[in-house]
């Protein structure tokens, strides 16, 4: 099928493998813009769960509720240091 030639080290020809030899549109956004919409996203779950967990005395919810709360902290901190870089000049 194929030569020694014509395989890599991967045994996969060079054609088959996806690679960055093409181009398809990709649009280049920070990615601190994808880290505020999931930190938006997760505080709006965490303060609706902190809600229905105090609505109904339910300490599995308002545990979920404070986890959700921790992941904001950590999306929030993961967000500084992603805005700084893409402020930095290429």
């Amino acid at each position: 099928m194929f030569s020694q030639v014509d395989l890599p080290r991967s045994g996969v020809p060079a054609r088959f493998r996806p690679g960055m030899d093409h181009h398809h549109g990709h649009t280049e956004r920070p990615i601190s813009n994808d880290i505020g919409l999931a930190f938006f996203l997760n505080l709006g779950f965490a303060v609706l769960e902190l809600l229905g967990g105090l609505l109904t005395n339910s300490v599995a919810i308002l545990s979920d509720a404070f986890h959700d709360a921790g992941d904001c902290v950590s999306l929030g901190a993961s967000g500084v240091p992603a805005k700084g870089v893409g402020a930095r000049p290429q």
